[in-house]
């Protein structure tokens, strides 16, 4: 194959690739913006769950127990 020859005699199959190519990416690009916004939404689910928890446990121990809270528990009573 002659280099660049492609560029002056073009047919239908160049076409049909360039128009797969170009179908491809798009696809790929919108998946990823789906798939990072998804990301983003489950994590600060994640993040805002894991918090909640964390602080409705700390009152409960400080509430019902001797302990100070989470880390008065965990350097008294695992280490």
């Amino acid at each position: 194959m002659i280099p660049g020859s492609n560029l002056i005699f073009r047919d239908a199959k160049d076409e049909q690739q360039e128009g797969l190519m170009e179908t491809l990416f798009v696809g790929q690009t919108w998946q990823m913006r789906y798939l990072k916004i998804k990301a983003y939404v489950y994590g600060s689910i994640a993040t805002a769950t894991g918090m909640a928890t964390t602080a409705t446990v700390d009152y409960l121990l400080a509430r019902w127990t001797d302990y100070n809270g989470i880390l008065d528990w965990f350097f008294a009573v695992v280490i």
